[in-house]
């Protein structure tokens, strides 16, 4: 494989707009598509409208993260058409060096059998770990608008203590709430309480429940069930914020007259020049150690 020179942005969310500009910065040649619908950012140098005639002039190509929400489409927020995966799979050659977050098992299957070589920025620490900061803001910036209440000296838990729960439960214990930290591992919950949170196992949670005014999942399998959606107040706010199959049960909670805000792709939301920054590095670390 030749180091790529240039690059082409397909779809996404407008960190990926800010993602496209860092390239340029460093020095490739870097274009977008499927951005048709954003007036509020300057697409970086050339907007292309024919997909065919963009992946052409390319040596490199940057999906969305997530690739796809259905398997079938790209995921392409800003963009007034769709993109079928199966037909943009047509348009790619062996010359191409694709990169995608969270590309799908079919795609791969597909790249991988044409002789197409990819790699999911999404695997890489680095991208994970300083995502964490830019979910955790966005996290916070959803409660301070949704909530009425501050905080400061509200009832938090925070199920799962990976990478993202841990820097959102330091940023939490700053503005000065009362968290509660909901884990399976000993150790994490002995790391939790070092920190000054309240540590609680899964089977214990619905007993902690009654006195959240918060609760935000970063598992993704199913942890706040029926009993524990049972417990919660009326007013307490649930914030999912892991990826598919997701942690909670949406069914029961809209039963329950329980507010539950599917909060995904926050990054992109919360700090997206922040959060293409980071992409961008990524992707230029595979290169280095991958392809140079």
């Amino acid at each position: 494989m030749k180091e790529p020179k240039r690059f082409l942005t397909i779809g996404g969310d407008v960190r990926q707009i800010y993602m496209t500009q860092c390239f340029n910065e460093k020095g490739f040649i870097a274009n977008a598509y499927g951005f048709d619908t954003l007036n509020h950012i300057n697409v970086p140098r050339f907007n292309y409208t024919d997909l065919k005639a963009a992946i052409n002039d390319c040596d490199a190509i940057v999906l969305p993260l997530p690739m796809s929400r259905d398997g079938i489409a790209l995921n392409c927020p800003c963009f007034s058409g769709e993109i079928n995966i199966g037909e943009l799979t047509q348009l790619l050659n062996r010359d191409h060096i694709i990169f995608g977050g969270m590309l799908t098992k079919s795609f791969k299957s597909n790249l991988f059998e044409r002789g197409i070589s990819f790699f999911d920025y999404f695997d890489r620490e680095e991208l994970i770990v300083k995502n964490a900061v830019p979910t955790a803001q966005g996290v916070i910036k959803l409660i301070m608008s949704e909530m009425p209440i501050t905080v400061h000296g509200s009832k938090i838990a925070v199920t799962g203590f990976g990478r993202t729960s841990r820097v959102l439960v330091h940023m939490l214990k700053g503005l000065g709430a009362d968290v509660t930290v909901v884990a399976r591992s000993y150790g994490d919950l002995a790391f939790a309480e070092i920190q000054g949170c309240r540590p609680v196992t899964f089977e214990d949670l619905d007993k902690a429940a009654v006195k959240l005014d918060i609760i935000i999942n970063t598992v993704p399998s199913l942890v706040i069930d029926k009993q524990i959606l049972r417990s919660l107040k009326k007013d307490c706010m649930v914030i999912e914020i892991a990826s598919a199959p997701f942690g909670i049960d949406f069914e029961q909670a809209e039963n329950y007259g329980i507010k539950v805000i599917r909060a995904g792709s926050l990054p992109g939301k919360a700090a997206p020049k922040t959060s293409g920054e980071i992409v961008a590095d990524a992707i230029l670390s595979i290169i280095k150690e991958e392809i140079t």
